[in-house]
């Protein structure tokens, strides 16, 4: 839930930072590689400190769609559940 949660913030500070963007139909993985690959054009909307979150998030939103291929720690969940929380509230 966390990462829909991510997935959604992200979306809007892109999409109003730039909306004439085409991202309706994006993935959360597609959101952010648009997004790293081109902050300038989304005014660097994202501070750089959460840059690592969306990274964790290409890898750990595999994870979240197919749960029984990989064991998620507690300090992990915990982790991204903080950095979350981070990213929404900044």
């Amino acid at each position: 839930m966390a990462v829909s949660a991510i997935e959604s913030r992200l979306y809007s500070l892109m999409k109003n930072k730039c909306s004439d963007a085409e991202l309706d139909g994006f993935t959360l993985g597609q959101l952010i590689r648009e997004y790293l690959d081109n902050p300038e054009r989304y005014d660097n909307c994202i501070p750089k400190k959460h840059k690592h979150l969306l990274e964790h998030c290409k890898v750990y939103r595999i994870f979240s769609v197919h749960p029984k291929k990989e064991k998620i720690t507690r300090t992990v969940s915990t982790s991204i559940l903080s950095l979350t929380f981070g990213f929404l509230f900044d």
